[in-house]
């Protein structure tokens, strides 16, 4: 019997702000604890009605949470943003004065056209937060992407960021689809913030690597990408 060591998982995340590297990366969920639950004490004691204190347990030793900290990685805004959402459907996006000068010298906030769903989410207005980081991961591990709730839901209480998968194998941006109540409103979200988990599903170890590199080396790998066609998506879009 033969046993081999599964090789780690090499997560290699590029930029070419180096600004963004140092101030903003994508790093391991545990650097991103809330603050709330770091001053929670593990156990309380709640009085019953005999004057018997009976300790319970808090959220301070509950395993999803614990875990999930533990095994992903947070992508956290790479900038300031100022969304302004109108009653009509549209929005503006306003530059904020931070990172964005270098970040955003393409779009930063992208849309899809409503035909491109049928039309459905009639009372949200769509907005895809264009990503200035490209990601690389030669096996092909597929990553889950799901809110970062635990501080969005905070910061950005009327956004949805649906869930999804992620795969690396070709160099993609993690880009953030959200959607915002169709009516008129000024967003204002912090750079920092906790946006999305990157949720690994392997049993393997997985390391994040950031790099901050030249423009001109940036653009190389955006060029490696992969036109899908009609036979390649039939062949994934096929439901057991």
């Amino acid at each position: 019997m033969f046993l081999f060591k599964n090789k780690k998982v090499v997560v290699d995340c590029f930029t070419s702000v180096e600004a963004l590297a140092r101030e903003y990366p994508i790093k391991k969920s545990s650097h991103h604890v809330p603050e709330w639950w770091k001053q929670l004490e593990t156990t309380k004691h709640f009085p019953t009605n005999v004057g018997i204190d009976t300790p319970y347990g808090t959220m301070k030793s509950c395993s999803g949470f614990v875990h999930l900290f533990r095994n992903s990685w947070t992508v956290p805004l790479w900038s300031d943003f100022k969304v302004r959402t109108l009653s009509n459907g549209e929005f503006v996006y306003i530059t904020p004065s931070n990172l964005s000068t270098q970040i955003h010298s393409q779009e930063a906030i992208a849309r899809h056209a409503p035909d491109q769903f049928k039309n459905a989410f009639k009372n949200y207005i769509h907005l895809k937060f264009m990503s200035p980081w490209l990601i690389t991961e030669k096996s092909g591990v597929n990553f889950a992407m799901v809110s970062a709730d635990w501080t969005v839901i905070d910061a950005i209480p009327d956004f949805r960021i649906p869930v999804g998968f992620l795969n690396f194998k070709v160099p993609s941006a993690p880009n953030i689809n959200l959607f915002a109540p169709r009516k008129e409103h000024l967003y204002e979200i912090d750079a920092g913030t906790p946006m999305v988990y990157l949720i690994p599903i392997t049993e393997r170890k997985v390391e994040f690597k950031t790099h901050a590199v030249s423009e001109a080396e940036y653009l190389r790998y955006t060029t490696r990408t992969v036109f899908y066609n009609n036979k390649f998506l039939s062949g994934v879009f096929k439901w057991d």
